[in-house]
Protein backbone atom coordinates (compact mmCIF):
# COMPACT_ATOMS: atom_id res chain seq x y z
CA UNK A 1 0.00 0.00 0.00
CA UNK A 2 1.73 3.37 -1.03
CA UNK A 3 2.59 5.87 1.88
CA UNK A 4 1.48 9.56 1.89
CA UNK A 5 4.17 12.50 2.81
CA UNK A 6 3.91 12.03 6.39
CA UNK A 7 4.62 8.20 6.09
CA UNK A 8 0.97 7.12 6.54
CA UNK A 9 -0.29 4.39 4.57
CA UNK A 10 -3.43 5.21 1.78
CA UNK A 11 -5.52 3.76 -0.11
CA UNK A 12 -5.35 4.42 -3.72
CA UNK A 13 -8.96 5.80 -5.70
CA UNK A 14 -9.04 4.84 -9.12
CA UNK A 15 -9.26 7.30 -11.70
CA UNK A 16 -13.64 7.02 -11.46
CA UNK A 17 -13.42 7.58 -8.21
CA UNK A 18 -11.09 11.19 -8.63
CA UNK A 19 -13.66 12.16 -11.45
CA UNK A 20 -16.32 11.88 -8.69
CA UNK A 21 -15.16 13.58 -6.51
CA UNK A 22 -13.70 16.44 -8.07
CA UNK A 23 -17.27 16.73 -9.43
CA UNK A 24 -19.26 16.23 -6.23
CA UNK A 25 -16.75 18.94 -4.80
CA UNK A 26 -17.96 20.98 -7.31
CA UNK A 27 -13.96 22.54 -7.61
CA UNK A 28 -14.58 26.29 -8.69
CA UNK A 29 -11.75 25.36 -11.25
CA UNK A 30 -14.44 25.15 -13.92
CA UNK A 31 -17.46 27.55 -12.42
CA UNK A 32 -20.91 27.58 -13.83
CA UNK A 33 -20.16 31.32 -14.86
CA UNK A 34 -17.07 29.58 -17.41
CA UNK A 35 -19.41 26.48 -18.19
CA UNK A 36 -22.56 28.67 -19.19
CA UNK A 37 -19.80 31.05 -21.24
CA UNK A 38 -18.78 27.80 -23.19
CA UNK A 39 -22.18 26.93 -23.42
CA UNK A 40 -22.99 30.11 -25.41
CA UNK A 41 -20.12 29.96 -27.79
CA UNK A 42 -20.65 26.35 -28.63
CA UNK A 43 -24.54 27.18 -29.21
CA UNK A 44 -24.90 28.07 -32.78
CA UNK A 45 -28.04 29.29 -32.70
CA UNK A 46 -26.58 31.89 -29.46
CA UNK A 47 -25.83 35.46 -30.86
CA UNK A 48 -23.78 38.42 -28.55
CA UNK A 49 -27.01 38.67 -26.97
CA UNK A 50 -26.64 35.73 -25.40
CA UNK A 51 -22.83 35.81 -24.19
CA UNK A 52 -22.97 38.89 -23.13
CA UNK A 53 -25.86 38.07 -20.28
CA UNK A 54 -23.82 35.30 -19.46
CA UNK A 55 -21.06 37.25 -18.68
CA UNK A 56 -22.60 40.01 -16.93
CA UNK A 57 -24.51 37.73 -14.34
CA UNK A 58 -20.83 38.01 -12.69
CA UNK A 59 -20.04 41.47 -11.59
CA UNK A 60 -16.50 40.86 -11.32
CA UNK A 61 -15.83 38.64 -14.35
CA UNK A 62 -17.61 41.41 -16.42
CA UNK A 63 -15.02 44.32 -14.93
CA UNK A 64 -12.58 42.32 -15.36
CA UNK A 65 -12.98 41.30 -18.84
CA UNK A 66 -13.54 45.11 -19.82
CA UNK A 67 -10.16 45.93 -18.18
CA UNK A 68 -8.16 43.33 -20.44
CA UNK A 69 -11.06 44.39 -23.36
CA UNK A 70 -9.29 47.78 -23.50
CA UNK A 71 -5.17 46.72 -23.34
CA UNK A 72 -3.21 47.11 -25.91
CA UNK A 73 -2.65 43.27 -26.57
CA UNK A 74 -6.90 42.64 -27.17
CA UNK A 75 -7.51 46.18 -28.24
CA UNK A 76 -4.54 47.84 -30.47
CA UNK A 77 -6.82 50.32 -31.71
CA UNK A 78 -7.58 51.88 -28.34
CA UNK A 79 -11.34 52.25 -29.20
CA UNK A 80 -12.59 52.94 -25.31
CA UNK A 81 -15.12 49.93 -24.57
CA UNK A 82 -17.37 50.39 -21.46
CA UNK A 83 -19.81 47.50 -21.93
CA UNK A 84 -19.50 43.96 -22.65
CA UNK A 85 -22.20 44.49 -25.43
CA UNK A 86 -19.91 47.07 -27.51
CA UNK A 87 -16.80 44.91 -26.71
CA UNK A 88 -18.70 41.69 -28.44
CA UNK A 89 -19.36 44.33 -31.78
CA UNK A 90 -15.82 45.83 -31.94
CA UNK A 91 -13.30 42.31 -30.73
CA UNK A 92 -15.50 39.63 -31.89
CA UNK A 93 -17.27 37.42 -29.60
CA UNK A 94 -14.67 34.56 -29.98
CA UNK A 95 -12.07 37.32 -28.30
CA UNK A 96 -14.63 37.77 -25.57
CA UNK A 97 -15.09 34.59 -25.21
CA UNK A 98 -11.74 33.99 -25.24
CA UNK A 99 -11.14 36.98 -22.27
CA UNK A 100 -14.20 36.17 -19.73
CA UNK A 101 -13.70 32.51 -20.12
CA UNK A 102 -9.93 32.56 -18.96
CA UNK A 103 -11.08 35.23 -16.72
CA UNK A 104 -12.95 32.85 -15.14
CA UNK A 105 -10.96 29.70 -14.94
CA UNK A 106 -7.54 31.71 -13.66
CA UNK A 107 -9.66 33.45 -10.78
CA UNK A 108 -11.05 29.95 -9.81
CA UNK A 109 -7.26 28.50 -9.94
CA UNK A 110 -5.58 30.87 -7.88
CA UNK A 111 -8.27 30.66 -5.20
CA UNK A 112 -6.64 27.38 -3.61
CA UNK A 113 -4.68 27.41 -0.31
CA UNK A 114 -1.55 25.88 -1.85
CA UNK A 115 -0.49 27.97 -4.83
CA UNK A 116 2.86 26.73 -5.72
CA UNK A 117 1.93 23.63 -8.44
CA UNK A 118 -0.95 25.59 -9.28
CA UNK A 119 1.09 28.31 -10.47
CA UNK A 120 3.32 26.20 -12.43
CA UNK A 121 1.05 24.60 -14.28
CA UNK A 122 -0.88 27.78 -15.28
CA UNK A 123 2.72 29.83 -16.54
CA UNK A 124 2.75 26.67 -18.89
CA UNK A 125 -1.44 27.13 -19.90
CA UNK A 126 -1.30 30.33 -20.58
CA UNK A 127 2.50 30.76 -22.21
CA UNK A 128 1.22 27.63 -24.03
CA UNK A 129 -2.06 28.98 -25.37
CA UNK A 130 -0.35 32.41 -26.28
CA UNK A 131 2.13 30.62 -28.48
CA UNK A 132 -0.21 28.48 -30.16
CA UNK A 133 -2.60 31.14 -30.69
CA UNK A 134 0.12 32.87 -32.57
CA UNK A 135 1.19 29.97 -34.52
CA UNK A 136 -2.47 29.63 -35.70
CA UNK A 137 -2.95 33.37 -36.70
CA UNK A 138 0.17 32.91 -38.65
CA UNK A 139 -1.11 29.64 -40.35
CA UNK A 140 -4.53 31.55 -41.05
CA UNK A 141 -6.63 29.58 -38.97
CA UNK A 142 -10.27 29.95 -38.76
CA UNK A 143 -10.48 30.71 -35.12
CA UNK A 144 -7.55 31.32 -32.96
CA UNK A 145 -8.91 31.97 -29.64
CA UNK A 146 -10.48 28.73 -29.98
CA UNK A 147 -7.14 27.23 -30.01
CA UNK A 148 -5.98 29.68 -27.36
CA UNK A 149 -8.73 28.13 -25.19
CA UNK A 150 -7.47 24.30 -26.41
CA UNK A 151 -4.28 24.87 -25.39
CA UNK A 152 -5.29 26.87 -21.79
CA UNK A 153 -7.34 23.88 -21.47
CA UNK A 154 -5.16 20.89 -22.02
CA UNK A 155 -3.62 19.97 -18.59
CA UNK A 156 -7.02 20.51 -17.24
CA UNK A 157 -6.37 17.46 -15.24
CA UNK A 158 -3.40 18.60 -13.52
CA UNK A 159 -4.51 22.08 -12.90
CA UNK A 160 -8.02 20.29 -11.09
CA UNK A 161 -5.71 17.87 -9.14
CA UNK A 162 -3.33 20.73 -7.67
CA UNK A 163 -6.66 22.88 -7.02
CA UNK A 164 -8.28 19.39 -4.66
CA UNK A 165 -6.44 19.93 -1.74
CA UNK A 166 -6.48 16.44 -1.08
CA UNK A 167 -3.78 14.71 0.92
CA UNK A 168 -2.15 12.72 -2.21
CA UNK A 169 -1.21 16.27 -4.03
CA UNK A 170 1.63 16.49 -0.81
CA UNK A 171 2.59 13.23 -1.78
CA UNK A 172 2.82 13.55 -5.54
CA UNK A 173 4.58 17.13 -4.61
CA UNK A 174 7.00 15.29 -2.70
CA UNK A 175 8.22 12.34 -4.96
CA UNK A 176 8.82 14.99 -7.84
CA UNK A 177 10.45 17.13 -5.69
CA UNK A 178 12.35 13.83 -4.82
CA UNK A 179 13.80 13.85 -8.66
CA UNK A 180 15.35 10.91 -10.50
CA UNK A 181 11.66 10.30 -11.59
CA UNK A 182 9.57 12.00 -14.71
CA UNK A 183 6.36 13.95 -14.04
CA UNK A 184 4.06 11.25 -15.87
CA UNK A 185 6.23 7.66 -13.97
CA UNK A 186 5.98 9.76 -10.53
CA UNK A 187 1.80 10.00 -11.04
CA UNK A 188 1.52 6.62 -12.08
CA UNK A 189 3.35 5.86 -8.80
CA UNK A 190 1.40 7.92 -6.30
CA UNK A 191 -1.81 7.81 -8.31
CA UNK A 192 -1.83 5.04 -10.27
CA UNK A 193 -2.84 6.80 -13.93
CA UNK A 194 -1.61 9.55 -15.66
CA UNK A 195 -3.59 13.68 -15.01
CA UNK A 196 -3.94 13.60 -18.31
CA UNK A 197 -6.34 11.04 -18.18
CA UNK A 198 -8.21 12.80 -15.11
CA UNK A 199 -8.42 15.43 -17.76
CA UNK A 200 -10.02 13.44 -20.37
CA UNK A 201 -12.70 12.47 -17.81
CA UNK A 202 -13.16 15.51 -16.75
CA UNK A 203 -13.68 16.62 -20.67
CA UNK A 204 -16.23 14.17 -21.10
CA UNK A 205 -18.20 15.27 -17.99
CA UNK A 206 -18.04 18.67 -18.24
CA UNK A 207 -18.97 18.03 -22.07
CA UNK A 208 -16.46 19.79 -23.70
CA UNK A 209 -15.89 19.11 -27.05
CA UNK A 210 -13.74 19.47 -30.39
CA UNK A 211 -10.45 20.55 -30.35
CA UNK A 212 -10.56 21.09 -26.99
CA UNK A 213 -11.36 17.29 -26.16
CA UNK A 214 -8.73 16.89 -28.60
CA UNK A 215 -5.89 18.50 -26.64
CA UNK A 216 -6.80 17.22 -23.58
CA UNK A 217 -6.59 13.78 -24.76
CA UNK A 218 -3.09 14.14 -26.46
CA UNK A 219 -5.01 13.43 -29.81
CA UNK A 220 -3.16 15.14 -32.31
CA UNK A 221 -3.70 12.07 -35.46
CA UNK A 222 -4.37 13.90 -38.77
CA UNK A 223 -5.46 17.72 -36.92
CA UNK A 224 -3.14 20.53 -37.68
CA UNK A 225 -5.25 23.00 -35.31
CA UNK A 226 -4.21 20.43 -32.73
CA UNK A 227 -0.55 20.29 -33.31
CA UNK A 228 -0.38 24.32 -33.05
CA UNK A 229 -1.33 23.25 -29.15
CA UNK A 230 1.12 20.70 -29.00
CA UNK A 231 4.01 22.90 -30.09
CA UNK A 232 2.71 25.52 -28.03
CA UNK A 233 2.84 23.65 -24.99
CA UNK A 234 6.81 22.73 -26.61
CA UNK A 235 7.49 26.14 -26.92
CA UNK A 236 6.46 27.12 -23.35
CA UNK A 237 8.43 24.10 -21.88
CA UNK A 238 11.27 24.57 -23.86
CA UNK A 239 11.77 28.48 -23.42
CA UNK A 240 11.38 27.59 -19.48
CA UNK A 241 14.77 26.68 -19.57
CA UNK A 242 17.87 28.17 -20.78
CA UNK A 243 19.57 24.94 -21.42
CA UNK A 244 17.43 23.43 -23.98
CA UNK A 245 18.48 25.60 -26.67
CA UNK A 246 19.05 22.71 -29.46
CA UNK A 247 16.11 21.21 -28.90
CA UNK A 248 14.39 24.91 -29.11
CA UNK A 249 15.94 25.64 -31.94
CA UNK A 250 14.81 21.85 -33.32
CA UNK A 251 11.45 22.70 -32.58
CA UNK A 252 11.32 26.44 -34.08
CA UNK A 253 12.54 24.44 -37.75
CA UNK A 254 9.94 22.08 -38.13
CA UNK A 255 7.53 24.34 -37.23
CA UNK A 256 8.87 27.48 -39.91
CA UNK A 257 9.05 24.38 -42.27
CA UNK A 258 5.55 23.66 -41.43
CA UNK A 259 4.18 26.94 -41.69
CA UNK A 260 6.55 27.87 -44.47
CA UNK A 261 7.96 30.88 -42.18
CA UNK A 262 11.44 32.41 -41.46
CA UNK A 263 12.55 30.71 -38.39
CA UNK A 264 14.97 34.00 -37.47
CA UNK A 265 11.37 35.65 -37.74
CA UNK A 266 9.43 32.68 -35.98
CA UNK A 267 12.23 33.17 -33.08
CA UNK A 268 11.86 36.46 -32.51
CA UNK A 269 7.99 36.55 -32.23
CA UNK A 270 7.89 33.80 -29.73
CA UNK A 271 10.33 35.50 -27.54
CA UNK A 272 7.63 38.50 -27.79
CA UNK A 273 4.99 36.31 -27.10
CA UNK A 274 6.58 35.04 -23.75
CA UNK A 275 6.38 38.78 -22.98
CA UNK A 276 3.47 38.81 -23.77
CA UNK A 277 2.14 35.80 -22.40
CA UNK A 278 4.09 37.05 -19.03
CA UNK A 279 1.54 40.62 -19.51
CA UNK A 280 -1.18 38.94 -19.84
CA UNK A 281 -0.86 36.01 -16.92
CA UNK A 282 -0.33 39.50 -14.58
CA UNK A 283 -3.52 40.82 -15.68
CA UNK A 284 -5.42 37.92 -15.41
CA UNK A 285 -4.05 38.23 -11.67
CA UNK A 286 -1.56 35.31 -11.86
CA UNK A 287 1.58 37.67 -10.95
CA UNK A 288 3.46 34.31 -9.46
CA UNK A 289 2.58 32.33 -12.99
CA UNK A 290 3.89 35.36 -14.77
CA UNK A 291 7.00 35.96 -13.16
CA UNK A 292 7.50 32.02 -14.02
CA UNK A 293 6.89 32.59 -17.96
CA UNK A 294 9.02 35.49 -18.24
CA UNK A 295 11.50 35.93 -15.30
CA UNK A 296 12.48 39.96 -14.65
CA UNK A 297 15.41 41.01 -15.59
CA UNK A 298 17.11 43.46 -13.37
CA UNK A 299 16.78 46.51 -14.59
CA UNK A 300 12.69 45.45 -14.71
CA UNK A 301 13.07 44.70 -11.16
CA UNK A 302 14.61 47.86 -10.63
CA UNK A 303 12.25 49.78 -12.30
CA UNK A 304 9.20 48.17 -10.01
CA UNK A 305 7.95 49.60 -7.26
CA UNK A 306 6.36 46.53 -5.70
CA UNK A 307 7.88 43.41 -3.88
CA UNK A 308 6.84 40.82 -6.41
CA UNK A 309 7.40 41.64 -9.97
CA UNK A 310 4.59 42.08 -12.19
CA UNK A 311 4.13 43.48 -16.09
CA UNK A 312 1.94 46.14 -16.03
CA UNK A 313 0.82 47.59 -19.34
CA UNK A 314 -0.77 50.61 -19.43
CA UNK A 315 -5.08 50.43 -19.48
CA UNK A 316 -6.83 52.54 -21.94
CA UNK A 317 -9.47 53.17 -19.86
CA UNK A 318 -9.73 53.47 -16.33
CA UNK A 319 -10.22 49.21 -14.68
CA UNK A 320 -14.31 49.17 -14.36
CA UNK A 321 -14.23 47.95 -11.09
CA UNK A 322 -12.16 51.41 -10.11
CA UNK A 323 -14.76 53.70 -11.92
CA UNK A 324 -17.72 55.42 -10.04
CA UNK A 325 -21.47 54.97 -10.86
CA UNK A 326 -21.13 58.88 -12.57
CA UNK A 327 -18.21 57.86 -15.01
CA UNK A 328 -19.90 54.47 -15.65
CA UNK A 329 -23.03 55.71 -16.32
CA UNK A 330 -21.25 58.56 -18.98
CA UNK A 331 -19.33 55.58 -20.45
CA UNK A 332 -22.51 53.42 -20.92
CA UNK A 333 -24.88 56.21 -22.30
CA UNK A 334 -21.69 57.62 -24.66
CA UNK A 335 -21.72 54.20 -25.92
CA UNK A 336 -25.43 54.01 -26.62
CA UNK A 337 -25.62 57.35 -27.88
CA UNK A 338 -23.13 56.51 -30.69
CA UNK A 339 -24.85 53.16 -31.74
CA UNK A 340 -28.47 55.70 -31.87
CA UNK A 341 -25.90 57.84 -34.31
CA UNK A 342 -25.29 54.68 -36.77
CA UNK A 343 -27.02 51.59 -37.57
CA UNK A 344 -28.98 50.13 -34.72
CA UNK A 345 -29.61 47.02 -34.10
CA UNK A 346 -32.35 46.19 -31.65
CA UNK A 347 -31.39 43.32 -29.54
CA UNK A 348 -27.79 45.38 -29.05
CA UNK A 349 -29.97 48.06 -28.19
CA UNK A 350 -32.12 46.03 -25.36
CA UNK A 351 -28.31 44.68 -24.01
CA UNK A 352 -26.54 47.88 -23.58
CA UNK A 353 -29.30 49.69 -22.01
CA UNK A 354 -30.14 46.93 -19.40
CA UNK A 355 -26.17 46.63 -18.92
CA UNK A 356 -26.34 50.17 -18.13
CA UNK A 357 -29.04 50.08 -15.57
CA UNK A 358 -27.24 46.90 -13.88
CA UNK A 359 -23.79 48.56 -13.83
CA UNK A 360 -24.16 52.27 -14.26
CA UNK A 361 -27.18 52.67 -11.01
CA UNK A 362 -25.43 49.25 -9.44
CA UNK A 363 -28.61 47.38 -9.58
CA UNK A 364 -29.11 43.83 -8.26
CA UNK A 365 -31.86 43.19 -10.93
CA UNK A 366 -32.70 43.96 -14.18
CA UNK A 367 -35.70 43.12 -16.60
CA UNK A 368 -36.56 44.08 -20.30
CA UNK A 369 -40.16 43.23 -20.94
CA UNK A 370 -41.91 43.33 -24.45
CA UNK A 371 -45.82 42.71 -25.27
CA UNK A 372 -46.84 39.90 -27.29
CA UNK A 373 -48.42 41.31 -30.37
CA UNK A 374 -51.75 40.92 -29.01
CA UNK A 375 -50.92 43.05 -25.98
CA UNK A 376 -52.35 40.24 -22.95
CA UNK A 377 -49.28 39.04 -22.37
CA UNK A 378 -45.50 39.83 -20.85
CA UNK A 379 -42.48 38.04 -22.03
CA UNK A 380 -38.96 38.52 -21.08
CA UNK A 381 -36.71 39.89 -23.78
CA UNK A 382 -33.26 40.24 -22.05
CA UNK A 383 -32.51 39.90 -18.29
CA UNK A 384 -29.66 40.32 -15.66
CA UNK A 385 -29.36 39.09 -11.70
CA UNK A 386 -31.64 36.28 -12.37
CA UNK A 387 -29.90 33.82 -13.39
CA UNK A 388 -28.10 33.75 -10.18
CA UNK A 389 -31.32 32.36 -8.59
CA UNK A 390 -32.12 28.76 -8.83
CA UNK A 391 -35.15 28.92 -9.08
CA UNK A 392 -35.47 31.36 -12.17
CA UNK A 393 -37.34 30.83 -15.09
CA UNK A 394 -38.06 33.58 -18.41
CA UNK A 395 -40.40 36.29 -16.68
CA UNK A 396 -43.70 35.71 -18.03
CA UNK A 397 -47.41 37.38 -16.85
CA UNK A 398 -50.63 37.41 -17.99
CA UNK A 399 -52.45 40.53 -18.81
CA UNK A 400 -55.81 39.06 -18.55
CA UNK A 401 -58.51 39.98 -16.01
CA UNK A 402 -59.64 42.98 -14.28
CA UNK A 403 -57.28 43.21 -11.34
CA UNK A 404 -54.89 46.40 -11.29
CA UNK A 405 -51.37 45.40 -10.97
CA UNK A 406 -47.78 47.17 -11.21
CA UNK A 407 -47.05 46.45 -14.86
CA UNK A 408 -50.86 46.66 -15.80
CA UNK A 409 -50.47 50.34 -14.39
CA UNK A 410 -46.96 51.36 -15.93
CA UNK A 411 -48.10 50.29 -19.33
CA UNK A 412 -50.59 52.97 -18.81
CA UNK A 413 -48.33 55.60 -17.48
CA UNK A 414 -46.06 58.30 -19.86
CA UNK A 415 -43.08 58.11 -17.87
CA UNK A 416 -40.99 56.07 -15.22
CA UNK A 417 -42.26 55.16 -11.87
CA UNK A 418 -40.20 54.64 -8.69
CA UNK A 419 -42.35 52.50 -5.98
CA UNK A 420 -41.39 53.49 -2.70
CA UNK A 421 -43.07 52.19 0.28
CA UNK A 422 -41.99 55.08 2.80
CA UNK A 423 -42.99 57.87 0.35
CA UNK A 424 -46.26 55.76 -0.84
CA UNK A 425 -47.11 52.63 1.40
CA UNK A 426 -50.41 52.07 -0.68
CA UNK A 427 -48.28 50.97 -3.67
CA UNK A 428 -47.95 47.32 -2.38
CA UNK A 429 -51.07 47.05 -3.42
CA UNK A 430 -49.75 46.72 -6.77
CA UNK A 431 -48.13 43.73 -5.69
CA UNK A 432 -50.85 40.97 -6.49
CA UNK A 433 -49.92 37.66 -5.86
CA UNK A 434 -49.43 37.23 -9.79
CA UNK A 435 -46.48 39.67 -9.68
CA UNK A 436 -45.31 38.69 -5.98
CA UNK A 437 -44.78 35.52 -7.37
CA UNK A 438 -42.39 37.09 -10.24
CA UNK A 439 -40.29 39.52 -8.86
CA UNK A 440 -41.36 38.91 -4.96
CA UNK A 441 -41.89 42.93 -3.43
CA UNK A 442 -39.51 45.16 -3.28
CA UNK A 443 -39.20 49.20 -3.94
CA UNK A 444 -38.00 49.59 -7.61
CA UNK A 445 -38.26 51.28 -10.48
CA UNK A 446 -40.75 50.70 -13.95
CA UNK A 447 -40.56 52.45 -17.19
CA UNK A 448 -43.15 51.86 -20.08
CA UNK A 449 -40.77 51.41 -23.21
CA UNK A 450 -42.64 53.18 -26.17
CA UNK A 451 -42.31 53.52 -29.72
CA UNK A 452 -43.68 56.47 -31.19
CA UNK A 453 -45.95 57.26 -27.85
CA UNK A 454 -46.95 53.50 -28.27
CA UNK A 455 -46.01 51.52 -25.37
CA UNK A 456 -44.47 48.01 -26.54
CA UNK A 457 -43.04 46.89 -23.09
CA UNK A 458 -41.32 47.65 -19.69
CA UNK A 459 -38.20 48.11 -17.88
CA UNK A 460 -37.66 46.98 -14.33
CA UNK A 461 -34.94 47.41 -11.54
CA UNK A 462 -34.96 46.47 -7.86
CA UNK A 463 -31.88 45.87 -5.41
CA UNK A 464 -33.25 42.81 -4.39
CA UNK A 465 -30.54 41.05 -3.30
CA UNK A 466 -28.48 43.43 -1.86
CA UNK A 467 -31.28 45.63 0.36
CA UNK A 468 -29.56 48.90 -0.73
CA UNK A 469 -31.89 51.80 -0.79
CA UNK A 470 -32.81 53.75 -4.13
CA UNK A 471 -32.56 57.35 -4.24
CA UNK A 472 -32.79 60.14 -6.29
CA UNK A 473 -29.84 60.06 -8.45
CA UNK A 474 -30.32 56.53 -9.10
CA UNK A 475 -33.97 57.44 -10.97
CA UNK A 476 -32.61 60.06 -12.49
CA UNK A 477 -30.13 57.59 -14.02
CA UNK A 478 -32.93 54.79 -14.55
CA UNK A 479 -34.54 57.15 -16.32
CA UNK A 480 -31.71 58.43 -18.72
CA UNK A 481 -31.59 54.58 -19.75
CA UNK A 482 -35.11 54.24 -20.12
CA UNK A 483 -35.28 57.10 -22.31
CA UNK A 484 -32.31 55.76 -24.63
CA UNK A 485 -34.14 53.01 -25.19
CA UNK A 486 -37.45 55.12 -26.27
CA UNK A 487 -35.37 57.07 -28.77
CA UNK A 488 -33.31 54.30 -30.09
CA UNK A 489 -36.43 52.13 -30.74
CA UNK A 490 -38.24 55.23 -32.20
CA UNK A 491 -35.14 56.02 -34.94
CA UNK A 492 -34.81 52.00 -35.82
CA UNK A 493 -38.52 51.87 -36.60
CA UNK A 494 -38.38 55.26 -38.48
CA UNK A 495 -35.36 53.95 -40.59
Amino acid sequence: MPTAADGKPYKLRTLDEWTSMLLEKELPIFSSTAQKITEVIEDKKSGAMELASAILQDPSLTAKTLKLANSTYYNPSNQKLGTITRAIVILGSQTIHNLSFTCAFIDSALGVEDQTRVNEELAIAIHAAVQAKYLAILAKDHSPEEVFIAALLKNLGAISFWCSGDSSTKTLDARLKSGGISTKKAETEILGFHLNRLGTCLSQKWKLSGLIRQAISDDYEGNERAHFVQYGYRLAILLKSKKNQESLGKCLREIAESLNTSQSLLNKKIQENSKNAANIANQFGAHQAAALIHPPSSKERLGNKSSSYQFTEEIVIKAPEEASNHETQLQILQEIGDMLDGEIEINLLFEMVIEGVQRGTKMDRTLFTLLSPDRSSLKEKAALGWLNEQDHKPFSLSLKGRENNLFKQTLEQSAPIWINFDNNPEQKQLFTSDVTKLVQMNECFIAPIKVNKKTIGLLYADRATSRISLNQSDFSSFCQFSRQANIGLTLSQAG
